[in-house]
């Protein structure tokens, strides 16, 4: 993967612009491969990455619930959309995303008091998703809810209790709040005109996989003619796996594809076998992290966006779920 990305870029070199600056960032990715790559582990590693990967939940809940009710108080908003103590809208609304998977994972460890709290902290939450402009985060709640209610029960008479209670708590909640998704509207409607809508990002990334289909046009690269680029030289990618196809060709992506399905079949396996004895709470919360993730990266750069906290996060979890029966000796 690191080698294939290194050959593109070098390349490519010829003809990629200043301002994506490929020397710097193949060295961030090396560094956060190093760090977080799911084929260098063993026991003590593992721990270490545990431990950092429930520090990190615990101190992004934390920050991105002070940010929604921040956003209540009428507070840190820019150009319309909700940041808190972010740097911008898609970054708090990953987090907040976050922040309900890590709360829904404790409901069943933690005593009453702390449970109608954690409820209360996913409540505020959902309601503040919308005032950041971040669909995906939005639109994956649902999913992410009837995951925890699939991970929670053993049998499919537990799996329905707790789908009733669920969607009877969603129907009863949205029966007394309204959920404002103007600015979301809003989002979607400026993007059509500025060209940045997924359509758009998913074609300029098909356009750049035509112009070199083996190699790619170069790592952390895009084709100006149709990509948005900023100041730094970041890219809204649009489709993780499509960003792998036009930056690194097919040789990139069929590496990653393999690299990935490597890590997610066997985890999913383990899964699905240890649900019928019961999931741990950090079983619970990574496995709706991974899918959190998989579902953002249909519609963002989570694989190659080494400056972006979501990226190191997105290897994190994979390095966590390789061979975690193996590793994860202690629940």
């Amino acid at each position: 993967f690191i080698l294939i990305a290194i050959i593109s870029s070098l390349v490519n070199l010829g003809e990629t612009e200043a301002v994506f600056r490929p020397g710097q960032r193949i060295v961030m990715l090396i560094l956060l491969m190093i760090v977080f790559s799911p084929v260098i582990t063993n026991r003590s590693i593992y721990a270490y990455r545990k431990r950092l990967f429930i520090y990190l939940l615990a101190g992004l809940s934390i920050t991105s619930f002070i940010s929604s009710v921040l956003g209540f108080l009428g507070k840190r908003f820019i150009d319309g959309y909700l940041v808190g103590w972010y740097d911008f809208p898609n970054s708090l609304g990953y987090a907040q995303g976050l922040t309900i998977i890590a709360l829904a994972s404790l409901l069943g460890v933690v005593s009453l008091k702390l449970k109608l709290l954690c409820i209360g902290g996913i409540l505020v939450t959902i309601v503040a998703i919308p005032l950041t402009g971040t669909r995906t985060a939005f639109y994956s709640i649902p999913l992410v809810m009837v995951g925890y209610a699939f991970l929670k029960s053993r049998n499919i008479k537990k799996l329905f209790q707790i789908l009733a209670i669920v969607i009877a708590g969603g129907i009863l909640f949205l029966n007394y709040v309204d959920l404002d998704t103007s600015i979301i509207d809003r989002k979607n409607k400026l993007q059509e005109i500025e060209g940045s809508s997924r359509d758009a990002l998913w074609k300029a990334r098909m356009n750049e996989y035509e112009q070199s289909p083996i190699i790619g046009i170069g790592t952390f690269r895009a084709d100006m003619r149709w990509s948005i680029v900023n100041k730094n030289g970041n890219v809204e990618a649009g489709n993780s796996f499509l960003m792998m196809l036009s930056m690194n060709g097919l040789l990139g992506f069929v590496n990653f594809c393999l690299l990935y399905l490597g890590v997610v079949i066997p985890f999913c396996k383990y899964i699905l076998k240890k649900r019928k004895s019961g999931l741990s709470p950090f079983e619970i919360m990574l496995s709706l992290v991974i899918t959190y993730n998989f579902i953002s990266m249909q519609q963002a750069g989570l694989l190659l966006n080494v400056g972006l906290y979501f990226t190191g996060i997105n290897w994190l979890t994979l390095s966590l779920a390789y061979k975690i029966n193996r590793f994860n000796t202690i629940n």
